[in-house]
Parts: C-alpha cells; structure tokens; sequence
C-alpha cells in the first residue's frame, strides 16, 4: 500500500502533557501508513504514557536519553536529524515551547530540534489559562520567527475541567500541516482562490431555490493546494464538510455574496479555480414573511445572477 507518508522517516517529540495519549494513535497511523517513526520522549512525558506502548505502536525503539543514545552506539541527536524528513513535536507544553524560545539543549529532544535543518512542527497543549499568558503568547510567536511552525491549538473541554483554547488538535488536522511539510512545495508562494459548493436564492425567510452541489470537489481541490506549499482561500456555498486545515475559509449563501467575496481576492490570486455550482437564477422578489399556500399555484419570476464565471 502506497501512501503520501510511505517511505518518511519523522521524529516524534512527545512531551509531558495528557494529551500525550492521543499521540499514541498519530503514531500508529503514520507506522500503518508505512512512515519510519522514531519517537522521542520526554522524561516527563514517560508519567503520562510508557516508552512501551509507542515502541509497540511503532515497531521501533523509543528514545529517551540523550547519552544512554550515545553510549550505545546507537542514532545520536545530530544522526537523527540528519536522517528524518520532519519533525512535529506533540503535545508541547508550555515549558517545552519556552526552552525552545531561548535555544535550550538539555535533553535529547531539544538537541535533536536544535540540530535539525529539517521542517519543525509545534502542537501546543496546555490549561487555557496557560495557552492565554502573555508568556506563552509571547513565546509561540518567538518559536514562529526561528522558522517553526505552530499548529494552532483547539477549543473544548479540558482534563482539569476547564473549557478553552487549549486542546491538542486532531489528526485529520494535524495531518494535513505534515503532509505540506513533505511535499515539493510546488505552489509555494502561489496564492491560489477556490470557489466550493452551492449557493441558496431565498424567496421567503423559509424556502430557497438551491442545488445538489456538496462542495466535495473544491474542498479536495483547496485541500491539494494546501499540501502542495500554496497559500489557499475558499469561498465557500452552505455544505456539511469540515473546512480543510490550514486554508482560509470565507463562508458565502448567495450567488450574489460568492461574486463579492471572489471580486474582492481576485486582485490577490495568482490562480482562480472555479469549482461552485453557483445559481444562475435568483428571485425577483423576496418575501418577507413566509408565503401561505392557500393559492393552488405559485409563480416565482427569476432573474438572473452576476456571472462570476466572467
């Protein structure tokens, strides 16, 4: 089986949070996936989740410590980093982004990170009132100038009780940032605008003249772009998909709103494609209140809409 991560070698960095569990399922799919993963923990990520269940889960062994490495006469820091193509470090506390604020060595995943001139990624997971301190802002925005890139955290409940920004994000998220970090980068510097979905004419406040359009072709195509190094906006119709990771979302209803928002990126865009099954046809007229049946008929006159395919 051929896979986007066949064939990858990434480093793990698994730090001391409790979100560490759910990196134990990340790991699993990338070794399913065919990638080489080679997980690097923390001595405090080691009281949350044993070196065991990712040495199961990976088929290879779990590093720890920097010298017993080295003694060993196994893969050292400056090794590992030669050899990975990536490097995504999950979850990172507060504490892991600060040592890598100020360029601290003092264990075998910061070394390794320090050593590395391969893609770094930061999967912040902290207490919301944590992720929020100026401190931890301030770092996060330090680490992005060093060339990381941080993938932002999610909103929702915590394990302390709390409720925030603050959660380790999913791996159909997550994914996605690796997998841009692993292509050629093809589009890279490319500012590519996609239009998606349906759009709705409403003609009263409870019925709307639409179509069967469910967004699924423009969303995989932003979702390429995304992976292929472009900087991707998506003017969307109404749809039940998620919105892809990374890309930039602009929800638009009618054909008319779909015109304004595509007029106002088209200046920005070095490639426009138009995947939206758009209404070429809207009401005259809108209603009001909701239109009675008590006529055995009803006549809607249409008229048309602003071609955005002009």
């Amino acid at each position: 089986m051929h896979t986007s991560f066949a064939g990858k070698r990434i480093i793990v960095g698994v730090t001391g949070s409790i979100a560490a569990f759910k990196v134990a399922g990340w790991v699993s799919t990338l070794a399913q996936e065919e990638a080489e993963v080679d997980v690097v923990m923390t001595e405090s990520a080691k009281r949350f989740v044993t070196s065991l269940t990712f040495s199961s889960l990976s088929g290879r062994r779990v590093l720890t410590n920097m010298f017993s490495a080295e003694e060993e006469g196994t893969i050292s820091h400056i090794g590992l980093s030669r050899e990975a193509d990536c490097i995504i470090v999950a979850p990172a506390t507060a504490q892991t982004i600060a040592r890598l604020t100020y360029g601290f060595a003092d264990d075998l995943l910061t070394t390794t990170i320090l050593a590395a001139d391969i893609p770094v990624l930061i999967c912040p997971a902290m207490n919301v009132k944590m992720f929020e301190h100026p401190a931890t802002q301030r770092n996060i925005e330090i680490v992005k100038t060093l060339g990381y890139r941080v993938i932002e955290p999610e909103c929702g409940n915590m394990a302390c009780g709390d409720y925030g920004k603050g959660r380790l994000p999913e791996w159909n998220q997550v994914s996605e940032y690796l997998l841009k970090e692993l292509s050629d980068g093809d589009l890279k510097g490319q500012n590519v605008l996609v239009t998606a979905g349906p759009t709705r004419e409403s003609y009263d406040p409870a019925r709307f003249i639409s179509n069967r359009s469910s967004g699924k072709m423009g969303f995989a195509i932003a979702r390429a772009a995304f992976r292929r190094g472009a900087e991707v906006t998506l003017v969307t119709g109404p749809t039940s998909l998620d919105w892809p990771a990374g890309v930039r979302v602009i929800p638009v209803v009618s054909a008319q709103q779909m015109y304004d928002a595509v007029m106002s990126e088209f200046s920005n865009s070095s490639v426009i494609i138009k995947a939206a099954a758009v209404s070429d046809f809207k009401s005259a007229e809108h209603h009001l209140e909701k239109i009675k049946k008590d006529d055995a008929t009803l006549t809607i006159k249409l008229v048309p809409n602003p071609d955005i395919l002009q």
